[in-house]
């Protein structure tokens, strides 16, 4: 055989024990697939595989690559499984380029990639990369840098406590680590700033998260059962945060460190039993998808989320069982300028964060009726300048206390404010004969012509304003120096 155009593929044939063809320089692909018996192959002049790519898979009597000694390209995947007793990669030391995903896995005495050294990259896109898996006696990665490649997959790799070899990788965007439960750092990985994907589950050593530090943005994050993390805070330069999903933090008591966060897509926090608030998430006013909270036994605070006026689809807050007020999500089941795509749960909670207690024991600003100082008005601020507990939005005298909020001419100003509101003498009339306030215009409009002027009214704490339209008919005020 020489150039052999279309696939090259032996399987199931138990007693073959040997395949040579070592004048072919180019195929369209290999597959060797469960010839348990196969114990060497020659394709020593080949040079170039096409899309098709090299599959060996149940090869358990394999115990080198070797034969594969000239290969330089593989246009497709390469994947090598279930080969039992290779215990390096010597047969790939020519290999430069793969253009599909090279994974490894069920390979259990591999431990050698130094042959690896000639690898310059892998994958096409963020879909394609290095696969590795269920390599119980790898501890290192030596070999394979430098190296472009967009995606790493590192599972179930006991030993593994050395990422240094990775840190020549360019391009990297997507990273995916699960139970290498001797890495306690990320420190040698090159994080890109924008990821497309960070994936970190059950990795039982792990205690720095510093190399996240670069990152800015990614479209999906992922903690999950990491059991030393305690904080985030190498995550300080994070602005867009995608998908992010906490699940299984033990030792996680804040996510302060997320206050950089401008954007989510959507929030799953479960199970982050020492977290007692949501601070961090303070920026946030729209998710594209879902809102869930949901298992964490010390949750109790949730007001971070105050900004928050658009969710994509639904909002779950259950069995959180010290959360009592959830007021703040009153405006989603009032829909008061507010849009939610989905569906709203709120159950299992503490015995005032339900969906019935937000319908008829919270107010508009998003506190417990006993809690808001001005319940009937919009005061997010319950700013109350004279400590009455009458908040000014709806204090008829917000410069002095006056908690009984005595009237008695019921003209709206406290008797305790009356001297200061001035006598009710001196009234102008236009068009009315009895004027009732110290401007009466019985009929007519009100024209100010000049654009520089307009209306200046005087605050609480003493400030002037001078209310003015805009273009689009909106008023407009403009603090100024109160007149003389």
């Amino acid at each position: 055989l020489n150039d052999v155009q279309s696939g090259f593929e032996v399987g199931s044939n138990n007693a073959l024990l040997n395949i040579s063809a070592p004048s072919m320089t180019y195929v369209a692909g290999i597959t060797l697939n469960t010839n348990i018996n196969l114990a060497s192959y020659d394709f020593s002049s080949l040079k170039t595989i096409g899309s098709g790519g090299l599959s060996l898979r149940r090869m358990y009597n394999l115990i080198s690559l070797s034969g594969l000694d000239n290969l330089m390209t593989v246009q497709g995947n390469v994947t090598i499984r279930d080969a039992y007793l290779i215990t390096d990669m010597s047969g790939f030391s020519s290999l430069e380029t793969i253009l599909g995903n090279f994974s490894i896995s069920n390979c259990f005495v591999l431990s050698d990639f130094s042959a690896l050294s000639n690898l310059q990259s892998i994958g096409l896109d963020n879909t394609q990369g290095l696969f590795l898996t269920s390599l119980h006696n790898v501890s290192s990665l030596a070999g394979l840098s430098p190296l472009q490649c967009r995606k790493i997959f590192l599972s179930s790799m006991e030993l593994l406590d050395d990422l240094s070899a990775l840190s020549s990788i360019t391009d990297l965007v997507d990273v995916f680590m699960y139970q290498l439960d001797k890495l306690e750092d990320l420190n040698n990985l090159p994080f890109s700033s924008t990821m497309e994907s960070i994936n970190l589950t059950d990795l039982d050593t792990l205690s720095d998260l510093s190399a996240l530090g670069s990152v800015t943005k990614t479209n999906y994050l992922r903690l999950n059962s990491l059991p030393k993390i305690d904080n985030l805070n190498s995550l300080s330069n994070l602005n867009d945060g995608g998908t992010m999903i906490l699940t299984l933090l033990p030792k996680l008591t804040d996510i302060q460190g997320l206050s950089s966060l401008a954007s989510l897509s959507s929030v799953d926090f479960k199970y982050l039993n020492r977290l007692k608030t949501i601070e961090g998430l303070n920026a946030i006013e729209v998710m594209s998808d879902d809102l869930i909270l949901s298992h964490n036994d010390s949750l109790s605070d949730i007001s971070a989320i105050s900004n928050l006026r658009a969710v994509g689809n639904n909002i779950s807050i259950t069995d959180n069982p010290l959360l009592n007020d959830c007021c703040i999500l009153r405006k989603f089941v009032t829909g008061e300028d507010i849009f939610l795509g989905g569906d709203l749960t709120i159950v299992d909670n503490g015995d005032d964060c339900t969906t019935g207690f937000l319908s008829t024991q919270c107010t508009e600003d998003g506190l417990p009726l006993d809690q808001d100082n001005c319940p009937e008005n919009y005061n997010v601020d319950q700013l109350d300048q004279d400590s009455d507990g009458i908040g000014d939005a709806c204090d008829n005298c917000p410069t002095v206390s006056n908690s009984d909020q005595m009237d008695s001419n019921l003209d709206g100003i406290g008797d305790v404010c009356q001297m200061l509101a001035g006598d009710g003498t001196g009234h102008i009339g236009l068009g009315a004969a009895m004027p009732k306030s110290k401007l009466h215009v019985q009929q007519g409009d009100i024209y100010l012509e000049n654009i520089h002027r307009g209306i200046i009214l005087r605050s609480a704490s003493g400030k002037c304003f001078r209310v003015q339209p805009n273009d689009q008919g909106l008023l407009v005020s403009k603090e100024i120096t109160c007149p003389n």
